[in-house]
């Protein structure tokens, strides 16, 4: 019988935004090999790699000597997109109006059906009667919908 492994795994964002190249570094004592989950296959046992987070995600180590076997694992968590502001204010000219919007988390938005929007900006839109907007921020992870009624 030998001692059972030991597993440190680290890393230096452990809360981001989708997309975001997380580094996570590990040391590994009493073993032989080790593995990491998630594609990234054979690790040394200290090292670190860059790994792309588009959804929250644990990697676990799973490390073994000739005599037992241990694992330990990590969650980078992804935050959801969220619409931080939703709103309109009018131009001055019958029906005319401004609608803003700001995000935070998203990889793209959904407005007036399409998805060429920058993720914080604003439109002009002309509205006769009471119109509801929607807009949609989306990330892999997730999507959120936030609504606006404009009456003039």
């Amino acid at each position: 019988y030998g001692p059972q492994p030991t597993i440190t795994i680290n890393t230096n964002l452990p809360y981001v935004g989708p997309g975001t190249t997380v580094n996570l570094s590990w040391v590994i004592s009493s073993a032989d090999s080790a593995t990491m989950d998630n594609g990234i296959g054979s690790i040394n046992l200290t090292d670190n790699e860059d790994v792309v987070v588009d959804k929250t995600t644990t990697f676990t180590i799973n490390a073994s000597s000739e005599f037992t076997s241990a694992s330990a694992g990590i969650e980078i968590v992804v935050f959801d997109p969220v619409v931080s502001s939703f709103s309109s204010t009018t131009t001055g000219n019958p029906n005319e109006y401004i609608i803003s919007w700001t995000t935070s988390h998203a990889q793209e938005i959904k407005f007036l059906g399409r998805y060429d929007w920058p993720l914080n900006g604003s439109t002009t839109v002309t509205v006769n009667t009471e119109t509801v907007f929607e807009l949609e921020a989306i990330s892999t992870q997730s999507s959120t919908t936030a609504s606006l009624t404009i009456t003039p």
